[in-house]
């Protein structure tokens, strides 16, 4: 694998009246000398006025994934299909967006797939499959019980009455047969 090279390009074109936007991005990988490898995006986008160009602005951002390619290139398709073309002075905070998001969200995929079992496998035909082994019951001798008692603050949490553990004086608490205020 080379040190350097270029995994994706797209382009993008916005005009309106004599003023067109051309949008470049391109998904680079490099491989360090301790054979890490880190992904990056070029971003350039060129403003042409009247068939010249009338200014360019660039940028190289970093992809928060490291040794995966099949995550940086699904990170450079979001941003390259995104509905409006992302400028590079905003790619960094799109791409760390999407770095925070993937963190707080697991990856759907890959998933193990589905497996059909072939016909006639299994229970047969107007029979229950077997179920799964039950669960384990909870140990009598109280250990469980102990354990949460030694999370710190004590398990259950203690209970919000709504009266901060206090009667309000002068009034008779409802429902409290045989308790008068005092």
């Amino acid at each position: 694998m080379p040190a350097y090279a270029e995994l994706a390009h797209c382009t993008r074109r916005l005009a309106a009246g004599d003023l067109e936007r051309r949008y470049v991005y391109i998904l680079c990988r490099e491989r360090t000398p301790h054979g890490a490898v880190f992904f990056y995006m070029k971003s350039r986008v060129e403003t042409w006025r009247e068939g010249q160009l009338a200014g360019e602005d660039f940028a190289v951002q970093r992809l928060a994934v490291r040794d995966d390619e099949d995550a940086a290139r699904a990170t450079f398709r979001r941003v390259t299909a995104s509905r409006a073309p992302i400028s590079p002075i905003h790619l960094t905070d799109i791409l760390r967006d999407l770095a925070v998001l993937a963190a707080e969200r697991p990856a759907r995929w890959p998933r193990t797939p589905k497996v059909e079992a072939p016909a006639g496998a299994g229970a047969g035909e107007g029979r229950r499959a077997p179920r799964s082994s039950p669960r384990r019951p909870r140990p009598a001798d109280g250990a469980s019980a102990r354990r949460r008692a030694s999370l710190p603050g004590g398990w259950p949490p203690a209970r919000a009455t709504g009266r901060a553990g206090k009667e309000p004086e002068g009034q008779r608490l409802p429902g409290a047969p045989g308790r008068t205020p005092g």
